[in-house]
Formats: C-alpha cells, structure tokens, sequence
C-alpha cells in the first residue's frame, strides 16, 4: 500500500520530488524529459506453460511453481525446469484466464502456470517496481475489460493499447530504490512466516502426544 501509494503521488498527481521547480509540457501535461508511450512499445506479454509434473515438496532439479495460491503464500508448490516459462523475482504478473482474471502480481523466481503471464520490459525502458505499480494501480480499469462469458479472459489488446508515462531516469531511479526497500521487506517477512509455519508443523504434534513437553 506505501508503494502504490508513492506511486500514485509521483506518477499521477506529479508529486514527485522537486517538482515545484520542475517544467512541464503545456502539450502532453507530463514533465519535460518524460514521454508517453503504448504499452506495446514497452512490454511484451509472455503466457506461462503448465509443466509436465508437481510437487508439494522441494527436491532436487525443483523450483518454485507459481500459482495464486502461491503468489498469495497460502501454499507452496514445486516443479521441474523443463519447458516451462521462468521469471525472476519482482517482475510483473497478471492472471490471464479465469474468474480473477486482470488480477496483478509480483513474481517470486520460479515457473509460471498456463493461466499467467509475465509482463516483460522491452529493453530496460522502464524499473520493475515502476511497471508492476502501474498495471496494480490500472488492476480494476483491466478487470472491467476482461472478455468472454463463460470463462473471462484479460483483454491483452486493450492492455497493449493503454498509454504508459515513461519517466526520467532519474525519478525512476529514485522511486526503484525507495520501493524496492519495501518489497524486500515483504520477501523477508514472507520468509520468516514459512519458517514459523514449518516450525509449527513440526512442534504441534510432539506437543500433543507428549514427545516433548511444553
């Protein structure tokens, strides 16, 4: 929420810092040395594949499988890196089939499901935290254009066709190291709740059946 509240402050309301000295475009209304761009211009919307074989547990030659289950840590899931579709972590995620369909997602580096699709940035043109904070702030504008009846789809042409303000590279530099502190926090404490819970597990039933003592 801190994030998307920086992001929405710095790239919609153009709060961003020393903005009160910075000149803006009386044409496109963005500050001198941003641009606008089409989302096609800057991403490339790669659909994950469903692997051969998973697992509940972690093995050897396994990585993470990336579901909404797991991106939302209500379980862990594991495959094989074989013909599969890998990020890494902090990229962008949207669910392209299904109900929830348009939902946006950060990526943890594993392998993506057949109803995902990672958002790729085309040639370095803009920060991960910056383009995963755009399409989470854009997420109900893209939900209210998914298609199909039956099964929702999110709308790829819709989505290659919105406008991207593309910033400086300087307030871009700016916002990535701000917010990449606060997502790193989000990876330790989600880190540390596995650890708790694996911990739990173990514990409990030694406790309810006397093996150990409280």
């Amino acid at each position: 929420e801190t994030a998307q509240n920086i992001y929405k402050e710095w790239f919609v309301n153009f709060r961003f810092p020393n903005y009160e000295h910075t000149e803006f475009d009386a044409e496109s209304g963005l500050p001198v040395g941003w641009e606008m761009n089409k989302v096609e211009n800057c991403i490339k919307i790669m659909k994950g594949k469903k692997p051969k074989k998973e697992y509940t547990t972690i093995g050897e030659n396994r990585i993470l499988y990336l579901l909404v289950d797991v991106l939302e840590r209500r379980e862990l899931r594991f495959t094989e890196n074989e013909g599969v579709q890998l990020t890494t972590e902090g990229e962008t995620l949207m669910l392209m089939d299904g109900s929830r369909s348009g939902m946006v997602f950060k990526s943890l580096e594993g392998a993506i499901g057949s109803t995902l699709a990672v958002f790729r940035i085309k040639n370095g043109i803009l920060g991960i935290n910056y383009c995963f904070n755009y399409f989470k702030y854009r997420e109900v504008e893209i939900i209210s254009k998914n298609t199909g009846s039956a099964i929702p789809h999110a709308n790829k042409s819709y989505i290659y066709g919105m406008d991207m303000p593309i910033p400086s590279d300087k307030i871009s530099s700016e916002f990535e190291t701000i917010t990449g502190k606060i997502y790193k926090q989000i990876e330790i404490l989600s880190s540390q709740n596995q650890k708790l819970k694996e911990a739990r597990d173990i514990l409990l039933p030694r406790l309810m059946n006397r093996t150990i003592g409280v």
